[in-house]
């Protein structure tokens, strides 16, 4: 091919591009002051395409209920796409600085990852409001938790209602509050059936507080009355049948 001919193949490309950009620029009206309705339903599954990749590049822990760190990306990543759909910014930059975003995000995390004072610097610390029943009022007074705020943590975390019942609680970087229990003794109660004979053995885990553990008590209760009733008439009969000169239980 002559060089005249490389020409016109270089121009007739140029104009294809060219009239690409322009039918691009026309369906997501780039550069208009006002978007149609039109315009706006097409930028909207392109936001939605890239949101869904920075998510991927972005591990998805910003949208978990993490650190202020993390919520803090997720607030400013819905704001900026936001933008590129409603047309308040340029759209590609925009798209472009989303990506921007979840790098520094990422170079961010990784930096926490890898460096310990990095990270509590960042997502911050935990805090200890409760240790052993007794309820740390320094640090309640620095988080601002009140003690209903302990007992309804308490209730949702651990199945307890009082106070002196938790062996830790902490304020978490995530703004949660977490709640153990302290351990408690599993309560043992022997029933014996017969003296040398035989010994029922029921172990409860818990303290006996629910209503449904109550119950369980009182069968336990009533099985003891009938056992311990059980033996008594096994032992009449073994002392009948050792007058008749048996020995035997009939």
């Amino acid at each position: 091919m002559s060089s005249e001919d490389w020409d016109l193949l270089i121009a007739g490309w140029v104009t294809i591009i060219e009239e690409i950009g322009e039918g691009v620029s026309l369906i997501l009206g780039l550069g208009v002051e006002e978007l149609s309705l039109e315009q706006m339903a097409v930028r909207v599954p392109i936001v939605y395409i890239t949101a869904v990749i920075v998510v991927r590049l972005g591990k998805k822990r910003f949208l978990g209920k993490n650190t202020a760190f993390d919520v803090i990306i997720g607030i400013m990543l819905g704001s900026i796409l936001s933008r590129a759909i409603t047309g308040n910014s340029p759209f590609f930059p925009t798209l472009a600085a989303s990506f921007v975003l979840m790098g520094i995000h990422w170079l961010f995390a990784a930096l926490a990852f890898r460096l310990d004072r990095f990270g509590p610097f960042i997502k911050g610390r935990p805090r200890t409001l409760v240790e052993n029943g007794e309820i740390l009022w320094d640090a309640m007074r620095k988080s601002y938790i009140t003690q209903n705020d302990l007992l309804e943590a308490a209730r949702s975390e651990a199945k307890i209602t009082e106070l002196d019942k938790i062996k830790t609680a902490c304020l978490e970087r995530s703004g949660d509050i977490s709640v153990i229990p302290i351990d408690t003794e599993p309560e043992v109660i022997e029933v014996v059936a017969s003296a040398g004979v035989q010994t029922i053995r029921i172990q409860l885990e818990h303290p006996v507080s629910s209503p449904r553990e109550q119950q369980l008590a009182a069968h336990i209760a009533e099985l003891e009355r009938k056992v311990g009733q059980l033996t008594m008439e096994n032992d009449a009969l073994k002392n009948q049948g050792k007058l008749n000169g048996s020995g035997q239980t009939p």
